[in-house]
């Protein structure tokens, strides 16, 4: 007696066999799609082996050319290059300010851009192109972390940790302070001029310059106010010290009551704990030092522009190249559109003979 197959089998090897053929359909395609692209690769080198007499004309014909005829393409174009943090919240400004001057460069408001940027309408010409680029590296993203960090809760540093900022930034580019500035132009000596109008970009505006005036004034304050208490202790320590000179002279034969270890000193002034006091308030004079250092300008140019751009180069920007291919492509495209008016011919014959 024959013993009949399981149906949950039966569906399985249906199943493999379906999966089997999907994936040899899959690879046929595969293969077929790669023996057109094969095929079509000798067919290109048999036609150009059947016609290189005239590719080769042309090459030399256009290489000749390059010679005797006179270079009237467009003019060299040099490039110059800045790295640029922005600060106040800028960020956004910067890319909006960035995207009009290339409006005004497309609309050859030219008087206008020269205005913009503090030079003479002449070299406003020469500007062809701002392109503005997100930069995020960890060297850069660590300092403003820590920023970030020191103003939140201890909590924080476990929910947001250095790479999920960084990631963030990536996602959001309008958090984003760093920025690659390159700028294109047909004036050589342009760049350097451009240095000092981009520090002050934003000075005129009136959003981002409250925000720096109120912020570089609390730096100010607090420093002051760290000074202050800064003299208050010396003062105070000043006045211990005299009492603790008084005492060791009216001593006879007795002890101070002075105990120091290896943390801290224990006397008259252990309970104001002024060596720790003194010690935190230089911590924070450092860290404002720090800040107004970094945050003195909206924009903060950690490299400048060069005084002289570095000039765009490229393969067609060879005069010998560029006619030589010129050359090659002429002659091959005269050799299609004959090969194309021969099939229409013979296609034309044809459809008379079968009419």
């Amino acid at each position: 007696m024959n013993q009949k197959n399981n149906p949950e089998e039966v569906d399985l090897l249906q199943f493999f066999s379906a999966i089997g053929q999907m994936f040899g359909n899959l690879f046929a395609a595969v293969k077929g799609f790669v023996l057109k692209i094969f095929y079509l690769l000798i067919d290109t080198l048999l036609y150009f082996k059947k016609h290189y007499k005239w590719l080769a004309g042309g090459l030399l014909a256009g290489l000749l050319l390059s010679f005797l005829l006179p270079d009237t393409g467009k003019k060299d174009l040099y490039t110059g290059k800045s790295l640029i943090r922005t600060n106040f919240d800028a960020q956004v400004a910067l890319v909006e300010k960035v995207k009009m001057f290339n409006e005004l460069i497309a609309g050859k408001s030219f008087d206008k851009l020269a205005t913009e940027l503090n030079i003479t309408s002449d070299e406003a010409k020469s500007l062809k192109k701002f392109k503005l680029e997100p930069v995020v590296d960890d060297v850069l993203l660590l300092p403003d972390y820590e920023n970030f960090l020191s103003v939140k809760d201890t909590v924080v540093y476990k929910f947001i940790p250095f790479d999920t900022y960084k990631k963030n930034m990536k996602k959001n580019l309008r958090l984003n302070k760093y920025w690659d500035l390159t700028i294109f132009s047909t004036q050589q000596d342009i760049f350097g001029k451009l240095n000092d109008r981009f520090v002050h970009l934003f000075d005129n505006e009136p959003d981002i310059a409250v925000k720096k005036e109120n912020y570089l004034s609390y730096l100010k304050i607090t420093k002051e106010k760290l000074l202050k208490s800064l003299e208050e202790i010396d003062s105070m320590r000043n006045v211990y010290n005299k009492v603790l000179l008084e005492s060791a002279k009216n001593a006879s034969g007795g002890s101070t009551n002075i105990v120091v270890s290896a943390d801290k000193v224990k006397g008259m002034e252990h309970p104001y704990d002024l060596f720790y006091e003194r010690g935190k308030i230089y911590e924070k004079l450092s860290k404002i030092s720090s800040n107004q250092n970094r945050y003195f300008n909206t924009l903060i140019m950690l490299n400048k522009f060069p005084d002289y751009g570095v000039k765009e180069t490229g393969i067609l920007d060879n005069k010998h190249i560029k006619y030589t291919l010129f050359g090659f492509l002429l002659v091959l495209m005269v050799l299609l559109l004959r090969d194309f008016n021969a099939y229409l011919a013979a296609y034309e014959k044809q459809k008379s003979i079968r009419q």
